[in-house]
């Protein structure tokens, strides 16, 4: 999966085989913006980020690949001076091996910080 131009969007999530012209977007349209996706141990989900909006806000989310469900998980605001980092960014780091977890990096509480989020409830 990568972030890429795809038909009008600027940025879609396309999914695609390497060698293969199956290009695929994903998500029906609801992420079409840069992200970094990163896809559980089983391939059902894909979790994805944003990068800061105009309000200054970054948004983590899941896609269950099955159906193409958008599944919010948070909006997560920077305040301030944090805003002239570069690396205010959320980035997800990984999923736990059930899926169940994911941590993530965020500055959303004044310092750069690696987060765990319990996404079993999105899941049902």
């Amino acid at each position: 999966m990568v972030t890429a131009r795809y038909n009008d969007a600027f940025y879609s999530h396309v999914l695609f085989t390497v060698g293969k012209s199956d290009y695929r977007r994903l998500g029906r349209g609801l992420l079409d913006f840069d992200g970094h996706g990163v896809f559980s141990n089983d391939g059902k989900w894909m979790a994805t980020d944003t990068y800061p909006d105009p309000l200054w806000e970054r948004k983590l989310m899941v896609l269950r690949m099955s159906d193409q469900a958008v599944l919010p998980l948070g909006i997560f605001f920077v305040a301030g001076e944090l805003r002239k980092h570069t690396r205010a960014a959320i980035c997800i780091r990984a999923w736990r091996p059930d899926g169940r977890m994911l941590a993530f990096n965020s500055v959303h509480e004044g310092s750069r910080q690696v987060y765990v989020i319990d996404i079993a409830d999105s899941q049902r």
